[in-house]
């Protein structure tokens, strides 16, 4: 080859080396190695120059499919190119791309070599196979689908039948695989099918649903004709057009839209009553709410009234019915305030009887509610006392009237009645049923609200005989106490008793000991319930008083062993003394009573910025775990305490909770059952305190 043919083929390669998305490589034909690459072949596969240049793709890990590679140069060497074939590469990364290959033999400075041109085809690859993937689910839609699907080529021939068409048109997709899509149609509608077709082409559109043809009809195999709608939308795929037809039978709606004249007075009428149910049932929920948001059943009751107006009254009234048949107007609810006024006044001027054959007096007698869906004057003239009432009730008006009694445990305690000025709304037996669901919750609230006073009584009745029980039986107790303590001393004086009568004293005095504690008990009890257990705030140190309560509590038992740990410095709170001593010998009385020796009680005392933490643990039955919940609730023992005949009276816990709750502390409990108990009282610390402590400390260490 000339110099000057060399030149000119090194500037082609030159330029053809600057190419954007194409890689290029040189390679000798006689070896294999690669002689140059452009740059575009560093950035795609991440080696360097120096990693590739001098050797084959084969070392450098680059072909995957070295048989690929040979069919390639078997071809180059007799002198054929190779165009576009694929190939999957191996990039440094180790990831594996696929690039279409175009290959050359060329002259390289005197020496034949081949020249390549890749392109990276892998995302093109992931678009085909994600392509083939979407199509082969859209014929598994299409093969399923509920409607039926008919695709046609440009010429109107029949290329896809799915199931649902086979179904409809009572032909297998084989019988009509190739045929014309009129044998479907029938013969008068063939032209404006075909009028469809010539539209469709057209128009021009690609590939969007041209929306629905509307109604026409489909010929079945057996000649049978049905109503169907259609829509079809135009598609160009693999280089033709295709139109594909959604078919749907629509006889049931046909004979829908015949019978939809005849139906549509009834829908208007059923509208006006779904707005009457709605508002009826609004009134209902809203009445319902009203109700059950206290227990104040006159307030509550004459909102109600006041709710009905306007949607469910023009007028509303409530009445009462006391022990002795009074009947008391509650409230009043008018939609205009002078009529309601004038209603109200004549109430007070001719109450109604008991007795009366008719109207709210009968309703709250017999406990049947009263319906009168037109007033007329023949009724207005019953009802009257006189001439000037007959008059008044005339002024006052009035289309329709209902009357509910409202009945709770077999008791009827009021009335609700709603009168309507409107002549359009007379009173149903609709309406009849919504103003008895109401007066059914009414009821139930005024019976609720009446057992509610009549518990809280109870229980106030209950907290003073608790409280007057224990006042009264702490008085022989301290007498019987001072009694047995007099003749045990003198029995020491004088040597006169018995082994015997000595033990017998002893179990005297810790009986009555015991009785004693029940009785304080209930004491505080009573107290709480009535808010009079007061506690008195002074600044106290807690380690000496859990000291103290330790010490007494362990002269009381023999048995076992009472660990207490603490910090070496005071830990200062505000409280009550007395009473923080009496819950830590509670939960201390708790631990010993419900664990058996030898297994030692441990107390710990902790401090925190906040706070301080005083736990007890034992290792007893423990605390099942529905059991927990409830631990602190008055007069509660779990079951498992029942079980072992453990006494108590189950409110040592409450009284624990009670007392901690005022010294604006807290009170929990961690506990399993078999394993034993952890109760944890956290009381808030005051910094202030700390602080007078801290100064007093370094005054008395200042010299």
């Amino acid at each position: 080859m000339s110099e000057s043919s060399n030149n000119h083929s090194d500037a082609w390669l030159a330029s053809a080396f600057t190419m954007g998305p194409v890689v290029l490589t040189i390679t000798r034909l006689a070896t294999g190695r690669l002689v140059e690459v452009n740059e575009r072949f560093l950035t795609t596969t991440g080696y360097t120059r120096e990693e590739v240049l001098g050797r084959t793709p084969l070392e450098i890990g680059l072909w995957i499919n070295p048989g690929q590679r040979a069919d390639g140069l078997n071809r180059l060497h007799v002198g054929l190119p190779v165009r576009e074939i694929e190939a999957d590469f191996r990039m440094k990364s180790g990831e594996v791309r696929t690039w279409l290959l175009s290959a050359d033999v060329i002259d390289w400075h005197g020496e034949t070599g081949i020249l390549t041109a890749l392109t990276d085809i892998t995302e093109r690859k992931y678009a085909e196979a994600a392509l083939r993937a979407s199509q082969d689910r859209l014929a598994g839609i299409v093969t399923s689908a509920m409607d039926a699907i008919i695709t046609v080529d440009a010429d109107q021939r029949i290329i896809l039948f799915n199931r649902a068409a086979e179904q409809l048109f009572g032909y297998t997709a084989q019988e009509l695989a190739g045929q014309p899509l009129e044998r479907l149609i029938p013969h008068r509608f063939r032209r404006a099918h075909q009028g469809h077709v010539t539209h469709f082409g057209q128009a021009g559109v690609t590939n969007r649903a041209m929306g629905e043809l509307g109604a026409i009809s489909g010929l079945r195999a057996d000649n049978s004709e049905f109503p169907i709608e259609a829509a079809i939308s135009q598609v160009e795929a693999a280089g033709q057009t295709l139109y594909t037809v959604i078919l749907r039978d629509i006889t049931t709606r046909r004979q829908a839209e015949m019978e939809r004249a005849e139906l549509l007075e009834r829908e208007q009428a059923a509208r006006v009553a779904a707005e009457t149910a709605r508002r009826h049932a609004t009134f209902l929920a809203d009445a319902s709410r009203i109700l059950a948001s206290s227990i104040d059943y006159p307030t509550t009751l004459t909102n109600v009234a006041h709710l009905a107006i306007p949607s469910f009254a023009d007028w509303c009234g409530v009445y009462l019915l006391n022990d002795q048949h009074v009947i008391t107007l509650l409230a009043v609810a008018p939609h205009d305030s002078a009529n309601g006024a004038r209603a109200a006044a004549l109430f007070h001027q001719y109450p109604p009887s008991f007795m009366a054959p008719s109207g709210v007096g009968a309703v709250l007698r017999t406990g049947r509610p009263e319906v009168v869906a037109e007033i007329a004057e023949a009724m207005r003239s019953a009802a009257a006392h006189d001439a000037t009432h007959l008059e008044q009730l005339r002024a006052i008006g009035g289309v329709s009237i209902m009357s509910v009694p409202l009945i709770a445990r077999g008791r009827t305690l009021a009335a609700l009645t709603f009168v309507s000025f409107q002549p359009d709304r007379r009173y149903t037996a609709d309406d009849l049923h919504i103003a008895e669901e109401v007066a059914l919750r009414a009821a139930q609230a005024i019976d609720n609200a009446q057992l509610y006073q009549e518990m809280q009584q109870a229980v106030q009745l209950r907290d003073h005989f608790l409280s007057l029980a224990a006042h009264e039986l702490k008085t022989p107790l301290t007498s019987l106490t001072g009694q047995v303590q007099l003749f045990q001393r003198r029995a020491e004086r004088e040597k006169h008793l018995t082994e015997r009568d000595e033990r017998t004293i002893q179990l005297i005095m810790d009986q009555v000991a015991r009785l004693n504690k029940m009785v304080l008990a209930l004491l505080d009890t009573a107290r709480l319930e009535t808010g009079q257990l007061a506690i008195e705030r002074v600044p106290l140190d807690l380690c000496a008083l859990l000291r103290r309560s330790v010490d007494a509590m362990q002269a009381t038992v023999d048995d076992r062993q009472i660990a207490l740990a603490y910090p070496a410095h005071p830990i200062l709170v505000v409280g009550d003394p007395l009473r923080l001593e009496q819950v830590f010998q509670n939960l201390l009385q708790n631990a010993l009573k419900y664990s058996q020796p030898p297994e030692p009680i441990s107390v710990v005392l902790t401090q925190t910025a906040d706070q301080v933490c005083v736990v007890v643990e034992d290792h007893g039955i423990g605390i099942p775990a529905t059991a927990l919940a409830h631990v602190f609730q008055r007069f509660y023992r779990a079951n498992n305490v029942e079980e072992q005949h453990l006494s108590g009276l189950g409110i040592g816990l409450y009284v624990v909770k009670e007392i901690v709750t005022l010294h604006d502390g807290m009170v929990m409990v961690d506990s399993t059952e078999g394993v034993g108990s952890t109760f944890t009282v956290v009381l808030p610390r005051d910094r202030q305190l700390d602080v007078q402590r801290d100064g007093s400390e370094a005054r008395d260490r200042s010299p």
